[in-house]
């Protein structure tokens, strides 16, 4: 059986969030203090993380890597 992990996105002010989630690219967001935003994208195969960077990951689940400020596997 293969694992399956949870990636948190942490994504900049420029994003447009309420448009990935009408598009169904994930179902909610985070907002931080900074203006920032957090997306949890559940259930991701452990082979796909291996094999991607964190934009190639990002471009994966719909997000445009130029949104992207970091990416952890939790």
């Amino acid at each position: 059986m293969m694992d399956t992990i949870n990636l948190r996105f942490t994504l900049n002010q420029d994003c447009p969030v309420d448009e990935y989630m009408d598009e169904g690219f994930f179902t909610e967001y985070f907002p931080l203090d900074d203006g920032t935003y957090q997306v949890i994208i559940k259930d991701v195969d452990e082979v796909l993380i291996e094999s991607m960077n964190p934009d190639d990951l990002a471009e994966f689940f719909g997000i445009e890597s130029e949104f992207l400020i970091a990416t952890e596997v939790i």
